[in-house]
């Protein structure tokens, strides 16, 4: 995430992280990837999330929806 807020972002998120007790990190790259697949399950183009995440690479917006077999077809470039 880039941007004005990435660093409160990132700040907020570590200092949840350590309030929780998190055994395993969690970062802001592991909220973008959980919310990719509720979108497209929900039918929204591949293309509007990319921006929304601001992902340069399609691909790159697609490794969230990893575990989506029924995806395959529609997410090969």
């Amino acid at each position: 995430m880039q941007g004005r807020f990435s660093g409160r972002i990132h700040r907020a998120v570590t200092r949840a992280e350590g309030e929780a007790g998190l055994t395993k990190a969690a970062r802001c790259h592991t909220f973008g990837r959980t919310i990719v697949t509720p979108l497209l399950e929900e039918g929204k183009d591949i293309r509007a999330i990319q921006e929304l995440l601001g992902n340069q690479d399609v691909s790159t917006t697609m490794l969230g929806a990893i575990g989506m077999p029924y995806m395959a077809n529609v997410l090969t470039i």
